[in-house]
């Protein structure tokens, strides 16, 4: 029962720790699949963001432009400012670009002069614009207006509308005029479409002056270059290559330049329309980024529904366990077989071992104490056991022989050539057979007599080799009462011979004195 349970012991031993094996595989491919799929997911993100800040630096880049024509110009005319956003292609260009507008600043005491001279502006309509009239919530000391507006289409929409009527459009914009700098209004539902967007403005001011101070930028303020910008365009062409490659790829963007909390309110843009905003903050993949620009701060958090690992990848780690469990099994039945086998040999050769061994010692107490001579030889005639009854036959003690040659201490007189093959055949096959003959004492026995003995050889393999157990008796006495024998038997029968003779010989005398006797009395 013991081995039974150490056998047990050791197949659940191995089965757990190659089952461990196979269970640190499957972690590791699944954690390397899921680190190689978070490591995509976050290239990705981190290139949409990047698409994202290159399209700000563009669309600014394009009011770069527009700035440098107006820098290089004391006057640029309706037709000038169409020609140039003509030959830049721009709302080919750039996708998300709705219009471009001039804005400028006017004074109160030039409104009407600002008016009709719209209105009689032939240079692109060769009707102009009878109905022109700025657009405003109020008087005031000036205002922003929007002057040219290109494409023409959208023209008679936002023509002559004031930005300064809105209080947050006019604290950006002289905001951007105060600093010099590109500003962002928004998001917001533009005039043109009222749809969500953006207006992208850059300050324009009066050539050669200086522009150090705020001051002097505010006095020589001029107008604005706005850049009338659809948000949904604008934020889903920079996710339209990577949602090609992987539509579970999604972005929120939030305003947080007033509110830096991070929450519905003001979520300006969401990719997907069909997963929810609280869906999205529980997705198993998420990385955000911020970007300011245009005194905007934007937070762009990209989300996954689900882990970008196809289907095969998914498997794999669970194939691998799978088949890990199944192999570590057979291993451990294996090897629980052949332990159970080898377990079983050993038994067995134990067993055996201690038969020989039992049958070694029972053949040296029985052969030590055997009245007749037991010698054992292996197949090259070497002694190799020698009983007490051969130290007294042959005058030589155990250790004295052991390891020698038979032959080397006694003579047999046989024949040589036959014994000599009989001992061959012995060693191949260990072949029994019989011998019998006079024996030359050795030197040793202290009568030197010549005695007879007869010796049977059978064979035992002993170690994969063939042992030679000779049993020797002397019979020297026997032969010489069986030789006194005979001479007795050969004295009878003379004797006997003689009787007989006498027998015959009184019988003939008897049968001739009857004759005679006869013949006396007749």
């Amino acid at each position: 029962m013991p081995k039974f349970v150490g056998s047990i012991f050791r197949f659940v031993l191995v089965f757990l720790v190659l089952a461990g094996f196979s269970m640190t595989a499957f972690l590791f491919l699944k954690n390397n699949t899921e680190k190689i799929s978070l490591s995509d997911f976050n290239t990705d993100a981190q290139l949409a963001k990047n698409l994202i800040e290159k399209q700000f630096n563009n669309y600014a880049l394009a009011l770069d432009g527009l700035q440098g024509l107006y820098a290089a110009s004391v006057l640029v005319e309706r037709g000038e400012f169409n020609d140039y956003c003509n030959s830049l292609n721009l709302i080919k260009n750039y996708p998300a670009l709705l219009g471009i507008e001039y804005i400028e600043v006017v004074k109160d005491k030039d409104v009407n002069n600002f008016e009709k001279e719209i209105k009689s502006d032939k240079s692109v309509d060769p009707n102009g614009y009878p109905s022109f009239k700025i657009i405003t919530d109020s008087k005031k000391d000036e205002y922003a207006v929007a002057k040219y507006v290109f494409p023409e289409e959208y023209g008679l929409k936002v023509l002559g509308y004031d930005f300064y009527s809105n209080i947050t459009r006019k604290a950006i914009l002289e905001k951007a005029a105060s600093n010099n700098e590109l500003a962002i209004i928004g998001p917001l539902n533009l005039l043109i479409n009222n749809q969500p967007g953006f207006n992208v403005v850059i300050p324009l001011y009066r050539n050669k002056f200086e522009l150090n101070t705020t001051e002097e930028r505010r006095v020589n303020l001029t107008g604005y270059i706005i850049a009338l910008t659809d948000l949904k365009t604008f934020f889903g062409s920079a996710m339209k290559e990577l949602v090609a490659r992987n539509n579970s790829l999604h972005m929120d963007v939030f305003d947080v330049s007033e509110n830096k909390n991070i929450q519905e309110s003001n979520l300006i843009f969401h990719s997907n329309e069909e997963v929810s905003f609280t869906a999205s903050q529980l997705s198993e993949m998420s990385e955000q980024f911020q970007l300011s620009v245009g005194g905007k701060d934007l937070v762009l958090r990209f989300f996954s529904k689900k882990a970008l690992i196809s289907k095969t990848e998914k498997f794999i780690p669970y194939v691998v366990l799978f088949l890990g469990i199944i192999l570590s099994f057979l291993i451990s039945a294996l090897m629980y077989i052949l332990s159970t086998r080898t377990e079983s040999a050993k038994n067995l050769a134990e067993n055996m071992i201690k038969e020989v061994r039992a049958g070694e010692e029972k053949f040296k107490a029985i052969s030590s104490t055997a009245n007749d001579s037991i010698i054992m030889t292996d197949d090259n005639d070497d002694i190799t056991f020698w009983n007490q009854a051969s130290e007294k036959m042959f005058g030589f003690k155990e250790e004295e022989v052991l390891g020698k040659n038979l032959h080397d201490l006694i003579v047999v007189e046989m024949d040589d050539q036959k014994y000599k093959k009989d001992m061959k055949d012995f060693s191949k096959t260990g072949k029994t057979w019989v011998v019998g003959g006079t024996f030359d004492l050795p030197a040793k026995r202290k009568d030197g007599s010549i005695f007879e003995i007869e010796l049977s050889v059978s064979s035992i393999l002993v170690n994969d080799h063939w042992h030679a157990v000779g049993v020797a008796r002397d019979i020297t006495e026997r032969k010489k009462y069986e030789q006194e024998m005979e001479k007795r038997a050969k004295e009878l029968e003379r004797l006997n011979e003689f009787m007989v003779d006498r027998e015959l010989k009184m019988t003939e005398l008897k049968k001739e004195m009857k004759e005679l006797k006869n013949n006396r009395n007749s």
